[in-house]
């Protein structure tokens, strides 16, 4: 019992130095050196957004909120608000409506919006906000000097920091089944957290699904043999992540995932930067492209720290008591 004790607050402090140190740009003040209203200029923005999950509304608000502090009240910016409420046909369509479209700028919620844009080929100058891998997605070339008219604001995880963030909340726990899907970048990632957890010297089966069509019984059979499940990150395992969390909690375990929107879905925990230093800093970046600086000339942000999401309902359905450490938020 003392090994373990000892074990756990040496996780914790571990946990507390890696935040410390991955501390990247972070929010920066509240106060613009330049006024939009120093000059006669009104401006529109379009911002679109794929779906109504609580993370991507919360990083839509946070923007609007930053760039109101900046000066762009509503005399000054009107915001249009596109969303394509989870219709990837509906999405297409929205982003080739801007692809010539009457804005001083549009602003990208996640992948999906993004690449939907960079695949119609907007000409309006464009910022998103926390995408994953914006030189993996095709919208730009590099990060230093972005080249297809898109800059914006890097969501950063970290599976290593949120495994061990396993030990410590749920510390019974000794096998895990790792879930992806079929693809090349959830088998990366299905790869890698096999990997951390093997030598963290937990028992773990890997699953590759070709479909979710068969998540439930998936589900229900490696439940038998793990005490938590770990869904990579791909929007398919998102959308059925409710359904998993329901199974699992029938059997009184955990479902943990690299995909933020999860959490609202009952999943225990998962890593994300935090929605304020992505949505302000992608803020900023626009009142830089406003103000006449040209995108290329403005690098991707991808030094965002990251941040741990536990989910309080499910924290309390399970009276699991969730350790008071820098950038764990509670959602």
């Amino acid at each position: 019992m003392k090994k373990y004790l000892f074990s756990a607050v040496c996780l914790l402090l571990a946990i507390t130095i890696l935040f410390s140190a991955c501390s990247g740009s972070g929010t920066q003040g509240e106060k613009s050196t330049e006024s939009p209203h120093d000059s006669d200029s009104s401006f529109r923005a379009a911002i679109v957004q794929f779906d109504n999950d609580s993370f991507t509304n919360e990083l839509r608000q946070m923007f609007i909120k930053r760039m109101r502090l900046l000066g762009y009240d509503e005399a000054k910016m009107k915001f249009d608000i596109k969303n394509a409420q989870g219709n990837s046909e509906k999405l297409s369509q929205t982003a080739s409506s801007l692809s010539g479209g009457d804005y001083d700028i549009v602003v990208a919620i996640g992948d999906k919006c993004a690449c939907a844009l960079a695949n119609a080929g907007c000409t309006v100058p464009t910022v998103f906000v926390a995408v994953s891998d914006p030189v993996g997605l095709g919208l730009a070339s590099g990060v230093e000097s972005p080249d297809k008219n898109m800059t914006g604001t890097v969501s950063n995880t970290s599976e290593d920091t949120l495994l061990s963030y396993i030990r410590v909340l749920t510390p019974n726990i000794s096998s895990v089944a790792v879930i992806c899907m079929n693809n090349e970048k959830s088998i990366a990632e299905k790869d890698s957290v096999v990997k951390y957890l093997s030598n963290d010297l937990f028992g773990v089966e890997p699953v590759i699904l070709d479909s979710t069509d068969s998540i439930d019984s998936v589900v229900a059979d490696v439940l038998t043999r793990n005490g938590a499940i770990f869904l990579t990150n791909d929007e398919e395992l998102k959308n059925v992540s409710a359904n998993v969390v329901n199974l699992a909690s029938q059997s009184s375990k955990f479902v943990f995932s690299s995909n933020i929107s999860c959490v609202e879905n009952g999943v225990l925990a998962a890593t994300a930067s935090p929605v304020k230093d992505l949505s302000y800093t992608a803020a900023e970046d626009a009142d830089k492209i406003l103000k006449g600086a040209k995108v290329s000339d403005i690098p991707i942000k991808t030094d965002i720290a990251f941040a741990i999401y536990v989910s309080k309902s499910t924290a309390t359905t399970f009276n699991i008591d969730v350790p008071k450490i820098d950038n764990v938020i509670l959602f």
